[in-house]
């Protein structure tokens, strides 16, 4: 499979937006936003065709939560 754009987010049970990726360690081609707070959101820099990216996503310190959903 392939694809060209992509956006995502790490949401709570509730939907809320939850700690951030690491753009550090990110993939080519791969940016992050801050939506919410710094870094809460992951999607494409360039219209390029992916077969796959790389990804880090740092769960909080403290987490409330018991699941995360990547949207």
């Amino acid at each position: 499979m392939v694809f060209w754009g992509f956006i995502l987010q790490g949401r709570d049970e509730t939907g809320v937006v939850q700690a951030a990726f690491d753009p550090e360690t990110s993939s080519d081609g791969v940016q992050t936003l801050s939506c919410v707070t710094d870094n809460d959101t992951t999607t494409h820099s360039d219209p390029s065709v992916k077969q796959s990216v790389d990804l880090v996503w740092n769960a909080p310190d403290q987490c409330s939560f018991n699941d995360v959903y990547f949207r």
